[in-house]
């Protein structure tokens, strides 16, 4: 909850809402995660506006709020920074590490704002698979900027079914001009790490191992 000066109050009070969605899509999950809102500043902006949008705010289960960067709670080798800037496919979520969502509300699309802040840090990054597992429809202006609590939806649905084709939906519905791409069409490797196989093959060989 950082990125205070570089929204308008517009744009924090609509963070503040997607702070509360998020909220209560994890209240709802039967796997719910441990949720941090760091940098958290005591009635600053988006402290007054989290207030102000969402009823019981200051009680939420499941959520602590710290004014302390991320970085002062936890170490710095455990965090991934989630960026739709960054080089790397997140393909798998592991218990021990810390998955950090900037919260950032920008009408304008800043780019490489979370990116540069992760690479000041030399943070690990990586950003949700869209481009793998999905495709824009044909002839559509859809495009793939995601809410915060969007983000975090599809994070919970993968923790749920380890599958990113039933989780990036969640966030990427039709309606915003996004499909599935075709298993035929993704890379072997990541076939197998879906638990996809086609006829012919063990699941426990070597992939591209054929059995009798």
């Amino acid at each position: 909850m950082s990125f205070g000066e570089k929204m308008t109050q517009k744009e924090a009070s609509r963070l503040a809402g997607q702070v509360g969605r998020v909220h209560g899509a994890n209240k709802l999950s039967a796997c719910p995660f441990h949720v941090y809102l760091t940098s958290l500043v005591q009635d600053g902006t988006l402290h007054r506006e989290c207030v102000r949008r969402n009823d019981g705010f200051q009680n939420f289960i499941g959520v602590e709020r710290t004014s302390k960067h991320f970085l002062e709670v936890f170490e710095k080798e455990d965090v991934v920074y989630l960026s739709p800037d960054s080089p790397n496919d997140l393909l798998q979520l592991h218990d021990k590490k810390v998955y950090v969502i900037g919260g950032l509300v920008d009408e304008t699309v800043q780019k490489n704002v979370t990116i540069t802040q992760a690479k000041e840090k030399s943070l690990h990054t990586a950003k949700l698979p869209i481009d793998l597992f999905m495709q824009r429809q044909p002839g559509s202006k859809g495009n793939k900027i995601l809410t915060v609590n969007q983000v975090f939806e599809i994070l919970l649905k993968f923790y749920m079914t380890r599958d990113w084709r039933a989780a990036l939906p969640v966030g990427l519905p039709e309606r915003k001009s996004f499909i599935l791409k075709p298993d035929n069409t993704l890379p072997p490797d990541v076939l197998k790490q879906q638990g996809v196989f086609p006829p012919g093959f063990d699941r426990d060989s070597d992939w591209g191992e054929e059995t009798s």
